[in-house]
């Protein structure tokens, strides 16, 4: 178990002694859930960090006409660290497991060993970040009301958070579109539209922007 938590993208670049690591096996837990089970964001999140193995769980806002959208989904080897967001109510916030397998170690076995660890806390903060950036993201691209603007942010934020030009599709394409609020048959017109006009491949399950500039321009061109 400690070495999928090693290898997380928490520990990326922190290195540890072995007095560290004998440390950290104390605090792991493994967790299986079976099914499709919804739970309140805190009461998953709380002085927990997750380690994602198989399986997922998606990121829900309840929106004040009851209505629930997707924020994100969490997938294989991904990290979630509970964050307070400020003026949300934690309580509109769950998260659902669809068949999950994933280790769960106390946050506060973490934070201690962030003083004499650089890398370790730019990657604990940098973690507990993206739910407010994956809020705001989701919060701009619901306002969006022109689906292939949409679309275009989305392909550019998500660039923007890896800092490179190819993402992976992390979602299925149904997933995908239900994260960004449209049917999987626009959603695919619009992608293809971008692919015939250069904007973007499409190759392996990643998305590779071939031209940012254009891909920016259409962002606000429409």
């Amino acid at each position: 178990m400690i070495h999928e938590i090693l290898s997380s993208k928490l520990f990326q670049n922190a290195k540890l002694t072995n007095k560290n690591v004998d440390y950290l096996k104390d605090y792991i837990k493994p967790y299986e859930i079976k099914g499709k089970k919804q739970f309140i964001y805190n009461e998953l999140l709380e002085n927990k960090v997750i380690f994602i193995l198989d399986g997922s769980l998606s990121l829900n806002l309840t929106l004040s006409t009851g209505s629930s959208t997707p924020l994100k989904i969490y997938t294989k080897n991904d990290v979630i660290i509970k964050n307070k967001i400020s003026s949300i109510n934690c309580s509109n916030i769950s998260l659902c497991a669809d068949n999950v397998k994933y280790l769960s170690i106390m946050e506060d076995a973490i934070k201690n060993l962030l003083s004499n660890n650089s890398p370790l806390l730019y990657n604990y903060l940098n973690i507990k970040e993206e739910i407010v950036q994956d809020l705001l993201i989701k919060i701009e691209l619901a306002l969006e009301k022109n689906n292939f603007i949409k679309v275009c942010k989305y392909i550019f934020f998500e660039t923007s958070n890896l800092n490179k030009n190819t993402i992976p599709l992390r979602y299925t394409m149904e997933a995908l579109a239900d994260v960004l609020g449209m049917s999987n048959s626009t959603l695919y017109r619009k992608l293809n539209y971008l692919k015939r006009h250069g904007v973007i491949g499409l190759k392996d399950k990643t998305i590779k922007v071939l031209d940012m500039d254009k891909l920016q321009g259409l962002m606000i061109a429409i």
